[in-house]
Protein backbone atom coordinates (compact mmCIF):
# COMPACT_ATOMS: atom_id res chain seq x y z
CA UNK A 1 0.00 0.00 0.00
CA UNK A 2 2.85 2.57 0.72
CA UNK A 3 4.32 1.72 -2.64
CA UNK A 4 0.83 2.79 -4.55
CA UNK A 5 0.81 5.71 -2.13
CA UNK A 6 3.95 7.08 -2.91
CA UNK A 7 3.80 6.33 -6.91
CA UNK A 8 0.57 7.73 -6.80
CA UNK A 9 0.43 10.24 -4.19
CA UNK A 10 3.00 13.15 -5.35
CA UNK A 11 1.99 12.95 -9.26
CA UNK A 12 -0.72 15.14 -11.39
CA UNK A 13 -3.64 14.35 -12.99
CA UNK A 14 -2.14 13.36 -16.59
CA UNK A 15 0.41 10.97 -14.64
CA UNK A 16 -2.13 9.61 -12.19
CA UNK A 17 -4.49 8.67 -15.39
CA UNK A 18 -1.45 6.96 -17.10
CA UNK A 19 -0.35 5.28 -14.33
CA UNK A 20 -3.85 3.63 -13.41
CA UNK A 21 -4.02 2.27 -17.32
CA UNK A 22 -0.84 0.86 -16.69
CA UNK A 23 -1.73 -0.85 -13.91
CA UNK A 24 -5.01 -1.78 -15.52
CA UNK A 25 -3.45 -3.45 -18.08
CA UNK A 26 -1.08 -5.46 -16.52
CA UNK A 27 -3.42 -6.86 -14.19
CA UNK A 28 -5.50 -7.90 -16.88
CA UNK A 29 -2.56 -9.80 -18.94
CA UNK A 30 -1.95 -11.52 -15.58
CA UNK A 31 -5.52 -12.64 -15.12
CA UNK A 32 -5.54 -13.63 -18.28
CA UNK A 33 -2.31 -15.74 -18.41
CA UNK A 34 -3.68 -17.47 -14.65
CA UNK A 35 -6.75 -18.21 -16.67
CA UNK A 36 -5.57 -19.19 -19.72
CA UNK A 37 -2.21 -20.74 -18.77
CA UNK A 38 -3.46 -22.97 -16.54
CA UNK A 39 -5.98 -25.36 -18.37
CA UNK A 40 -3.31 -25.15 -21.27
CA UNK A 41 -0.75 -26.22 -18.42
CA UNK A 42 -3.14 -29.08 -17.47
CA UNK A 43 -3.71 -29.87 -21.32
CA UNK A 44 -0.32 -30.31 -21.85
CA UNK A 45 0.49 -32.56 -19.21
CA UNK A 46 -2.30 -34.67 -20.19
CA UNK A 47 -1.36 -34.96 -24.05
CA UNK A 48 2.26 -36.00 -22.86
CA UNK A 49 0.82 -38.33 -20.43
CA UNK A 50 -0.94 -40.05 -23.39
CA UNK A 51 2.33 -40.25 -25.10
CA UNK A 52 3.90 -42.26 -22.58
CA UNK A 53 1.10 -44.66 -22.40
CA UNK A 54 0.99 -45.32 -26.03
CA UNK A 55 3.92 -46.46 -26.16
CA UNK A 56 5.05 -47.61 -22.68
CA UNK A 57 6.96 -51.07 -22.61
CA UNK A 58 6.15 -51.90 -26.34
CA UNK A 59 8.63 -54.91 -25.87
CA UNK A 60 7.16 -56.90 -23.51
CA UNK A 61 2.87 -56.80 -23.75
CA UNK A 62 0.38 -57.82 -27.11
CA UNK A 63 -1.71 -56.00 -28.11
CA UNK A 64 -4.73 -56.31 -27.16
CA UNK A 65 -7.89 -55.58 -25.97
CA UNK A 66 -7.60 -55.40 -22.42
CA UNK A 67 -4.27 -53.67 -22.98
CA UNK A 68 -6.60 -51.22 -24.38
CA UNK A 69 -8.88 -50.88 -21.75
CA UNK A 70 -5.81 -50.64 -19.64
CA UNK A 71 -4.75 -47.00 -21.18
CA UNK A 72 -8.34 -45.66 -21.51
CA UNK A 73 -8.78 -46.06 -17.90
CA UNK A 74 -5.20 -44.61 -17.41
CA UNK A 75 -5.61 -41.57 -19.05
CA UNK A 76 -9.01 -40.99 -17.41
CA UNK A 77 -7.85 -41.44 -14.36
CA UNK A 78 -4.98 -39.30 -14.98
CA UNK A 79 -7.85 -36.42 -16.11
CA UNK A 80 -9.33 -36.76 -13.02
CA UNK A 81 -6.37 -35.75 -11.05
CA UNK A 82 -5.77 -33.15 -13.15
CA UNK A 83 -9.65 -32.10 -12.79
CA UNK A 84 -9.83 -31.89 -16.27
CA UNK A 85 -13.53 -32.18 -17.63
CA UNK A 86 -13.00 -34.96 -19.59
CA UNK A 87 -15.86 -37.96 -19.40
CA UNK A 88 -15.27 -41.48 -20.49
CA UNK A 89 -16.69 -41.10 -24.11
CA UNK A 90 -14.41 -38.39 -24.55
CA UNK A 91 -11.46 -40.49 -24.86
CA UNK A 92 -11.35 -43.05 -28.00
CA UNK A 93 -8.97 -45.93 -27.52
CA UNK A 94 -8.30 -48.49 -30.21
CA UNK A 95 -5.62 -50.27 -32.00
CA UNK A 96 -4.55 -51.79 -35.51
CA UNK A 97 -2.00 -54.56 -35.87
CA UNK A 98 0.57 -53.23 -33.62
CA UNK A 99 -0.04 -49.93 -33.31
CA UNK A 100 -2.25 -48.42 -30.30
CA UNK A 101 -4.02 -45.08 -31.40
CA UNK A 102 -5.26 -43.03 -28.68
CA UNK A 103 -7.97 -39.72 -28.88
CA UNK A 104 -9.38 -37.22 -26.43
CA UNK A 105 -11.25 -34.42 -27.45
CA UNK A 106 -12.79 -32.09 -24.17
CA UNK A 107 -13.86 -28.62 -23.61
CA UNK A 108 -12.47 -26.85 -20.85
CA UNK A 109 -14.59 -23.63 -20.21
CA UNK A 110 -12.73 -20.69 -18.61
CA UNK A 111 -14.65 -17.94 -17.06
CA UNK A 112 -14.02 -14.60 -17.80
CA UNK A 113 -15.68 -12.82 -15.15
CA UNK A 114 -18.56 -11.33 -18.26
CA UNK A 115 -18.56 -14.49 -20.09
CA UNK A 116 -17.47 -18.21 -20.23
CA UNK A 117 -15.23 -19.10 -22.83
CA UNK A 118 -15.40 -22.53 -23.92
CA UNK A 119 -11.80 -23.67 -25.21
CA UNK A 120 -12.20 -27.03 -27.45
CA UNK A 121 -9.03 -29.07 -26.67
CA UNK A 122 -8.14 -32.43 -28.94
CA UNK A 123 -4.94 -35.12 -28.37
CA UNK A 124 -4.40 -37.90 -30.86
CA UNK A 125 -1.28 -39.91 -30.44
CA UNK A 126 -0.30 -43.20 -31.81
CA UNK A 127 2.34 -45.48 -31.02
CA UNK A 128 5.55 -45.04 -32.78
CA UNK A 129 6.75 -47.42 -35.21
CA UNK A 130 6.12 -51.04 -34.73
CA UNK A 131 7.44 -53.08 -31.48
CA UNK A 132 3.99 -54.49 -29.99
CA UNK A 133 3.76 -58.25 -30.58
CA UNK A 134 0.70 -59.06 -32.23
CA UNK A 135 -2.23 -61.34 -30.83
Amino acid sequence: MRIIKGRFGNQRGDSKVMNILIVLVIATLVISLWKFGLPFFKYAQLNHFVKLQVNYDRENYTMSPTMIRSIHAKVINRARQLNLPVKEENIKADYEWDRATVEVNYIHPVNLFVTTYNWSFHIERSSEGVGFKKH
